[in-house]
């Protein structure tokens, strides 16, 4: 089994970045389900190594996927990447590159190792304050969202109410008339 570290060029943070792919820890190509990659306000990164359950003899094919804040989905363009797993024997493994563009794989080395333990921390804090951004949004939205509901509904009820008086009217008006015989 390969561990795998990613260092991806992407805009940022307004999009959420995930790796996906043909491998049940990259999500068997559902970017729901796919390992999400930490904003660090220059690169996304993957917040841990990512454990593959692959044999070294197979190809892993991925893709990044970017999903913006209204959950739309922007796949990367071009066929799917490939990283023949069997090149790297058990050393971990490093995809680093850009979004759309070139990606390369390579061993990781155990300073780098260390480097991303390092800026763990300083990526959680930033996946917090990311989150916590988009709580309030979420939060501000909600609460327009539930104010121009009660307006609606307030505009409905005025209807229902002047419709009643008009059948009211109507219905009296009907009981006053004089009916042919």
């Amino acid at each position: 089994m390969s561990m795998l570290s990613v260092k991806l060029k992407a805009p940022g943070p307004s999009a959420k970045v995930v790796l996906t792919g043909s491998e049940e820890a990259l999500g068997w190509w559902n970017p729901a389900s796919a390992p999400e990659l930490l904003w660090t306000g220059k690169d996304w990164v993957t917040a841990a190594p990512i454990d593959l359950e692959v044999p070294k003899s197979e190809r892993l094919e991925f893709k990044f996927v970017q999903l913006d804040s209204s959950g739309a989905l922007h796949w990367e363009e071009g066929k799917f990447r490939t990283l023949d797993l069997e090149d790297y024997g058990d050393v971990d493994i490093l995809i680093s590159g850009n979004f759309d563009g070139p990606v390369s794989g390579r061993p990781l080395t155990s300073g780098e190792e260390a480097a991303s333990s390092a800026g763990e921390a300083t990526d959680l804090r930033t996946v917090i304050a990311r989150k916590e951004e988009e709580l309030a949004e979420l939060e501000r939205r909600s609460a327009q969202q539930l104010q121009q509901f009660q307006q609606e509904e307030q505009k409905a009820l005025a209807a229902i109410h002047s419709l009643e008086i008009e059948l009211a009217k109507a219905k009296g008006a009907l009981s006053h008339a004089e009916v042919p015989k």
